[in-house]
């Protein structure tokens, strides 16, 4: 008799084994790396100046979801209900779920994506509200900037080594990054999505593991 369960926790293994797989590049799996000690800090200490609201600013890929995540991590640890919206101004997740009364923030990826409108009055209703607003953006908008982020190759390298390090294996080093980064145009998201392919292709010819 075949034992399905194992052939499944097999493959559903050997699918993680990739550092570079969705599995752990999803904006709450990846780490934020900060460039220095503290910015992360600064980011809320601006937030709060602002009266918690405020945009994350930078081009497409280099982090900006990710930065967001632990923004709302660390709202939550402070005692804050930051609550992720989409473009129709429902929980993203579970949509029967009922948005905190107190302390609540509305955060909302890609804000840019919404029309004028939409952003105006989403702006308005939440500052009526009482509400803070944590939003995502390529341009900078109608709101506190809290953080500007631009490409950097240095960021890049340290996500990189962490994504490897968490599975005990290096196919990529440094020098892969720098050139991979250059080929992807400086983006994140693209770059990772590359160093998936050449780490799955190095992972099949052991002679290539970086020492």
């Amino acid at each position: 008799m075949t034992d399905h369960s194992s052939q499944y926790i097999s493959h559903k293994t050997s699918l993680f084994s990739n550092p570079f797989c969705t599995h752990w590049i999803t904006p709450s799996s990846c780490e934020f790396h900060q460039r220095f000690d503290g910015e992360l800090q600064h980011v809320i200490q601006t937030m709060i100046d602002s009266g918690y609201r405020g945009q994350i600013v930078g081009p497409h890929g280099v982090g900006k979801s990710t930065l967001m995540h632990r923004i709302c991590k660390q709202l939550k640890m402070e005692g804050l209900n930051p609550v992720q919206m989409n473009s129709d101004l429902q929980l993203v997740g579970n949509s029967n779920e009922e948005l905190p009364v107190k302390n609540c923030i509305w955060v909302i990826d890609r804000f840019e994506s919404l029309t004028r409108r939409q952003q105006s009055r989403i702006i308005k209703h939440t500052k009526r509200q009482s509400i803070g607003l944590l939003v995502t953006a390529h341009r900078q908008l109608s709101l506190p900037v809290v953080a500007r982020l631009s490409p950097d190759v240095d960021h890049a390298i340290a996500v990189v080594r962490n994504l490897q390090s968490r599975v005990g294996k290096v196919y990529l080093d440094d020098d892969d990054v720098r050139l991979l980064w250059s080929e992807c145009q400086n983006d994140l998201r693209e770059l990772l999505m590359a160093c998936y392919d050449k780490w799955q292709e190095r992972s099949r010819a052991p002679a290539t593991l970086v020492v």
